[in-house]
């Protein structure tokens, strides 16, 4: 068994010890309001409770810069496509009422409010996170929603109070805005919704805690007389700790997800999935998170054989809102350009020394891209190009792209077997004719969650729990090299 197979194994079960000094997560997503609409546009705020698991006080100082600021995000899964189609500015804690949403709490600070203790909780409803005004003075002020762009997620250092607030005009302003096409179900047939919070907050990121401070929850989409309305999906509960990408392969087969740090900078977080869609020609969806780079990005490359056709080149993005923007400016929602070179497929915004308020892909916000391609998948580099000026300026990323090298190929593999233990423990092991694959790895797919496994000696060994009835065992990379076994998977007894 693999460092990997084991961890994976045992993650269901483990203890969560505390990290070292403040770590703010959302532990979950628990009401939803829709506050209205205007020009084909809706607005919406979600619930959130954060928990401080760490083993030291989160500041929560409200009127100054020692608090936490809160994103909510919307998304779709669509026809194989994972998408952002709305984003909040950014809520500004502004009280913590330590209560025991996630542990004993008994943490008392003084003044009250202003720390989030170790196992302690702070309910924000949706109501308090789509209220846009701070607090008044006599209520000791501070909270409202100001603009993300003054904010630097990798350290969370911001401005209080925000250098740009423009008036509010109406009840859409600094809100969760989506436009109404993304939600009509007529356009959308058999979509897959979700809603997102993210917190960042200045010594949660400097305690080395900030690559888990987001969770997803599926939500649904509802119409009525020509208005959109969101509520929770019952029966659904919030993915903790799990940024909202990790909504696609916890809800499609074959699909990859990949943290990719800059030293001295933040994360990203690129998804991939390629399948067959018949005559020779393979569909390629990628995904792209910028969980919290300051440096953002403006170019994402992926390479392709000269002799490879290419269509259905796609991209989207998610519209910044009116009124944010950097230096007095204001964000661009111009689409990124693409260009098909003999090589590559490249696309890019307006770069930094042109237009500091391209539409780069910025902390908080997800783009995604596709292309067709005559061609099977293999891994591959593809390239991230960063906006703000830096070194590195681009970092890479393995991902399935059309004829890719450095693949293993399907002839190389002897044989795919799989079990399962009671108790729900899935085994899966691919074996190899040689051990010349040794140190690669291979995806598989339980019920249609990936895990990427590494090839030791003569075979990838995957234990992982827990599971219940019938499970679905798939090879996924290499593609289409061996057929999916069923396991049955039996109580404890």
């Amino acid at each position: 068994m693999t460092w990997l197979s084991l961890i994976m194994a045992v993650s269901a079960s483990a203890p969560s010890w505390a990290a070292s000094g403040p770590d703010v997560v959302v532990h979950d997503l628990f009401d939803v309001a829709t506050w209205g609409a205007r020009r084909n546009v809706t607005a919406f705020s979600v619930g959130t409770t954060s928990c401080n698991v760490g083993d030291t006080p989160a500041l929560w100082i409200r009127a100054t810069n020692e608090h936490p600021v809160i994103a909510q995000n919307m998304y779709r899964l669509l026809d194989g496509r994972f998408e952002q189609i709305g984003q909040s500015w950014l809520k500004h804690s502004f009280n913590a009422t330590n209560q025991d949403g996630c542990g004993v709490c008994d943490y008392f600070p003084i003044p009250m409010g202003s720390k989030l203790g170790p196992d302690c909780s702070d309910p924000y409803s949706s109501f308090l996170n789509g209220r846009r005004e701070p607090q008044p003075p006599e209520s000791g002020g501070g909270g409202g929603i100001g603009p993300r762009s003054e904010v630097n997620p990798v350290t969370g250092d911001f401005p209080y109070p925000y250098l740009f607030s423009p008036p509010i005009r109406n009840e859409l302003d600094r809100r969760l805005l989506v436009h109404n096409e993304d939600l009509d179900p007529e356009l959308n047939p058999g979509a897959l919704y979700f809603v997102e919070g993210h917190y960042i907050t200045a010594d949660d990121a400097a305690a080395g805690n900030d690559d888990n401070n987001a969770s997803y929850r599926r939500i649904d989409v509802r119409q009525s007389n020509g208005k959109y309305s969101i509520a929770l999906t019952p029966g659904k509960f919030t993915q903790r700790q799990r940024a909202a990408i990790m909504a696609w392969p916890d809800h499609e087969q074959g699909v990859s997800v990949k943290p990719i740090d800059v030293d001295g900078d933040g994360r990203f977080l690129v998804g991939y999935r390629a399948a067959s869609i018949g005559n020779g020609v393979w569909r390629y969806h990628y995904a792209i998170q910028n969980y919290n780079s300051h440096r953002a990005a403006w170019r994402f490359q992926v390479p392709v054989p000269p002799d490879v056709r290419i269509s259905n080149v796609g991209f989207h993005d998610v519209d910044s809102h009116t009124g944010d923007g950097e230096q007095g400016g204001e964000y661009s929602n111009e689409d990124w350009s693409v260009e098909v070179l003999p090589d590559a497929v490249v696309w890019k915004a307006v770069p930094y020394d042109e237009d500091v308020n391209a539409n780069a892909l910025r902390w908080g916000t997800l783009y995604s891209f596709r292309i067709d391609a005559d061609a099977a998948p293999g891994l591959s580099d593809a390239s991230i190009g960063l906006f703000r000026p830096g070194v590195p300026d681009a970092v890479s990323v393995p991902v399935s792209a059309p004829g890719g090298v450095g693949g293993i190929p399907c002839q190389a593999i002897r044989k795919l077997k799989g079990s399962c233990r009671p108790g729900g423990t899935v085994k899966a092991v691919v074996r190899f004719r040689t051990p010349d694959y040794e140190g690669q790895s291979v995806t598989l797919a339980v019920d249609g969650r990936p895990f990427q496994v590494t090839v030791e000696g003569k075979a990838a060994r995957l234990h992982v729990c827990c599971y219940n009835g019938p499970t679905e065992i798939r090879l996924v990379l290499p593609y289409e090299c061996e057929d999916p076994i069923e396991v049955n998977c039996p109580e404890a007894p």
